[in-house]
């Protein structure tokens, strides 16, 4: 990629001036500073559209849940094969740690970061990080924008939301509907309507009923739903109970069924933040990355 090549060519510059006082393994580490800075900073600039529109590969676009959402975070899990390479193995396995700690200091800006869209991929040994658009749920505009310059060509595209970002998935899928386009699989966690002033939300918040915006349309393949209706306030605001999709092809209640999707076993109350870390979605999700 040509911004690589110009960001690890000004790498260089900037890591000789700053880590030219400096030897032996603290250089290194200096140098591995410089450098996952300097990535950082050109891929935060430049469009996710752009870089993968005429690839090969399936296409995803994921709708993070409210307030944790981290483009710097995903920008890190993007880069880390970039930013390790020219670097001996000896120097991977010391630099390691400090790679983990870039994650740590951004994770810490985001206390909710385990409950996201990202701890699911990662923990799933997901490794397409260069092909996903990850997108906050309030960006459903830059969504239009950026499907209208992809070359879907021989490319599934999939659809990934969790929480407040399934109501910003579903107007989209509606959106591809219209602009007849096909969306292989969906795959829908704690999926809620958006405002807390919304009828939706006011549905999720004081009842268990289930609101008829969410269901599969006629465009998606394949559709996979996971909620709960245990929450008790875990967000430290108010009871917040996912929505039933009885039209998917995968409906799972995570309440009863965290554990298990034929058997329902005791398990400790799930809740909206804890649900996409259930055994049952971790093992769909790697299902529907397979497909």
């Amino acid at each position: 990629m040509k911004w690589l090549i110009l960001i690890t060519i000004s790498f260089s510059v900037h890591a000789n001036d700053l880590c030219s006082e400096f030897t032996g393994q603290n250089k290194t580490s200096c140098e591995f500073a410089v450098k996952t800075k300097e990535l950082l900073k050109a891929k935060s600039q430049m469009s996710q559209c752009e870089l993968i529109k005429d690839n090969k590969k399936d296409v995803f676009f994921i709708f993070e849940g409210g307030g944790v959402y981290s483009k710097e975070l995903y920008d890190l899990h993007t880069l880390k094969e970039d930013i390790f390479e020219g670097f001996s193995y000896e120097d991977y396995v010391f630099l390691s740690p400090l790679f983990r700690n870039f994650e740590q200091t951004i994770f810490e800006k985001k206390k909710s970061g385990s409950y996201t869209i990202r701890f699911l991929a990662k923990n799933s040994f997901f490794n397409n990080y260069k092909n996903l658009i990850y997108l906050p749920h309030n960006k459903f505009k830059t969504a239009k924008r950026c499907i209208k310059k992809l070359n879907l060509k021989d490319r599934k595209l999939k659809i990934i939301s969790l929480s407040w970002g399934g109501d910003t998935a579903q107007r989209f899928i509606k959106y591809l509907r219209r602009n007849r386009i096909e969306v292989d699989s969906a795959f829908f966690i704690d999926p809620v309507r958006n405002g807390f002033l919304s009828t939706g939300a006011l549905r999720n918040i004081f009842t268990r009923s289930n609101s008829p915006f969410f269901y599969k349309s006629s465009n998606v393949k394949r559709m996979y739903n996971f909620y709960q209706k245990t929450d008790d306030g875990s967000l430290g605001i108010t009871k917040i109970r996912g929505n039933s999709i009885p039209s998917s092809d995968i409906n799972v209640n995570l309440s009863t069924n965290c554990l298990s999707e034929t058997a329902k076993i005791p398990f400790a109350r799930v809740n909206h933040k804890s649900a996409i870390r259930c055994p049952v979605v971790l093992n769909r999700f790697k299902e529907f990355l397979s497909i």
